[in-house]
């Protein structure tokens, strides 16, 4: 099984809308694209010294697909020094 895992970092007065666009609207709208091969998506979330981290874990089975990161959620995350 392929399991693609993902990071992204905001802030946390983003947090919560962050959360809950990937929950509400994101992963409803992946799941909706019957992918042949999707297994679901966990979501991690945890407090750090600037901000708050998401950790995101798909399970695609054995199959490739293309990773598509919508406006709205990269809009909402932090990216500059020490983020990667």
């Amino acid at each position: 099984m392929i399991s693609r895992i993902w990071h992204g970092y905001t802030t946390r007065a983003n947090a919560a809308a962050y959360e809950n666009l990937l929950k509400d609207e994101i992963f409803v709208g992946i799941s909706n694209r019957h992918m042949r091969g999707y297994h679901g998506i966990h979501l991690l979330r945890r407090d750090i010294a600037d901000g708050v981290e998401f950790i995101t874990v798909h399970f695609v089975g054995n199959e490739r697909a293309q990773l598509h990161v919508a406006r709205r959620a990269v809009d909402a995350l932090l990216f500059g020094e020490g983020w990667t």
